[in-house]
């Protein structure tokens, strides 16, 4: 064989010898799936944990929010309605105004203490719930808080539930560090109850009916925002027994006392 020859086999042997066999080739597929399993759920994780800290810094800001207007008010906390027609067609709510099926966030209670719609959305709030209010995802303490439970006043007043004439004085609340203002929020749909919609209220167990409407998005966790301005994640006392992301606490961390 000449000299061109042998080099010519020696180059087609190590091609041969270089290349991937099938069963290299898938079992290295093999170890590529292995590992992205493994992989996925931790960055999922990680990327949920992201978004915690951003929803517990939006309902922080809200929370503040509402403390100024307190401030503005002698002490008067943001009521949950703040006008309502008899017949349900319009009001104005903690969040905005609501007519014809419309939400004005500029006229909302919160609105001048804020500045912005975009902070009030939880950022991992699905996009594909049915929204109430553009799919911000919070809602407010609206009995014990937004309100005040009193049957005794009169069903043409401000609305038809006695709770809603007068929200809280911040020297009602016994323990501002231990009371519900704001949280991550959804119910189950009226219509459909194994289906989400969004709901801008949060409910104590003594007014749920089994509708509960703390909504543990975040890795089994819910960002809630105090009556004195801080914020943290909180664990559900209660669950839904169709939807376990619903849930709520006790009565406790809504009451004023």
């Amino acid at each position: 064989m000449t000299r061109n020859g042998q080099r010519w086999a020696f180059s087609m042997t190590r091609r041969a010898t270089s290349a991937f066999t099938l069963i290299e080739l898938l079992v290295v597929i093999a170890i590529i799936a292995i590992l992205a399993a493994l992989l996925f759920p931790v960055l999922a994780r990680a990327r949920e944990k992201a978004r915690t800290a951003s929803c517990t810094s939006n309902l922080k800001q809200l929370a503040l929010g509402v403390l100024m207007y307190s401030q503005d008010y002698d002490g008067m906390l943001m009521p949950f309605v703040g006008a309502q027609a008899s017949d349900w067609s319009w009001g104005q709510y903690w969040y905005g105004w609501v007519q014809g099926g419309t939400v004005d966030f500029t006229r909302g209670l919160l609105y001048p203490y804020l500045r912005t719609k975009e902070i009030k959305r939880c950022p991992s709030f699905a996009r594909e719930i049915r929204a109430v209010a553009v799919g911000m995802g919070y809602g407010y303490n609206w009995y014990y808080v937004g309100g005040t439970p009193d049957p005794s006043y009169s069903s043409n007043e401000l609305c038809g539930w006695g709770w809603c004439k007068n929200a809280a004085h911040e020297s009602q609340i016994a323990n501002p560090s231990e009371t519900l203002l704001l949280a991550d929020s959804a119910r189950k749909q009226f219509s459909n109850p194994s289906e989400l919609e969004e709901s801008v209220a949060i409910t104590p167990p003594s007014q749920a009916w089994g509708y509960y409407d703390i909504h543990f998005r975040h890795n089994g966790l819910a960002c809630a925002a105090f009556v004195d301005g801080h914020a943290k994640v909180i664990k559900p006392s209660y669950r839904d027994s169709t939807i376990d992301t619903l849930g709520t606490v006790e009565e406790a961390l809504f009451d004023r006392q």
